[in-house]
């Protein structure tokens, strides 16, 4: 909506002589013209903006489309934009599709100790798993303990059973709370547990090589605790 500007003269006063004299009467009507052309002026705009056929009134003034918005006046804009709010604000993380993009999961999954070559049938007294996705990224808690491992499991040692598939093989970032009934050769200290598809495997290193963590290594109590973040 175009607002009707003033067609009046509005500067007529400035344009008097500096010095003005024995012109009382023609100033008076001057100034008198002045106020009244500007009342007339401010009763017209009134009316206009409270005037409410379409496209018209102080609520179209710059209406502009808004993209996700409907309406094609302010007032319609604003209400539309509070309710647009209002759902922003309400979206939550539990939601199916997630919060403002970002969807986060809970769940459960089962961690199993099992042989690269024969898996083998362990027995547990602890087996449960935790896991929070946030996006592309998952967290997850794995707590685990055997009471008697299968005599059968054989090759590399690995735990399966991750809630989702890794996007990158050898990805570390595993953090382990608790270890027990692992036994290396003397020069390997550490256990670094790496990704892989859906399984994390158990290396160990001395430092400067890694060697394959084998049911040998491991007694009937093995117990291992941790946390770990991995993409997806």
């Amino acid at each position: 909506m175009a607002l009707t500007a003033p067609t009046y003269a509005v500067n007529n006063i400035q344009e008097l002589d500096d010095l003005v004299q024995n012109q009382a009467t023609a100033l008076k009507v001057l100034f008198d013209k002045t106020g009244a052309d500007t009342k007339t002026f401010l009763i017209a705009l009134l009316a206009e903006l409270a005037a409410t056929t379409a496209a018209s009134g102080a609520k179209s003034i710059g209406v502009t489309t808004i993209a996700g918005l409907t309406g094609n006046d302010v007032q319609t804009l604003l209400a539309a934009l509070d309710t647009a709010i209002d759902a922003h604000l309400a979206d939550l993380i539990t939601d199916a599709n997630g919060a403002h993009g970002l969807k986060i999961e809970e769940g459960a999954w089962t961690p199993t100790l099992a042989g690269a070559t024969v898996a083998g049938t362990n027995t547990y007294t602890e087996q449960t798993g935790t896991y929070y996705k946030f996006g592309n990224l998952v967290f997850i808690i794995c707590m685990l303990t055997l009471s008697a491992k299968d005599a059968a499991m054989s090759g590399g040692l690995r735990i399966v059973g991750l809630p989702f598939v890794t996007a990158l093989n050898n990805q570390q970032g595993i953090s382990i709370a608790q270890l027990t009934a692992l036994t290396w050769p003397a020069s390997y200290k550490l256990l670094v547990p790496k990704f892989y598809s859906n399984y994390v495997r158990l290396l160990g290193s001395s430092g400067n090589e890694e060697i394959t963590t084998l049911p040998a290594d491991i007694g009937d109590t093995f117990l291992i605790r941790f946390s770990a973040t991995y993409r997806i």
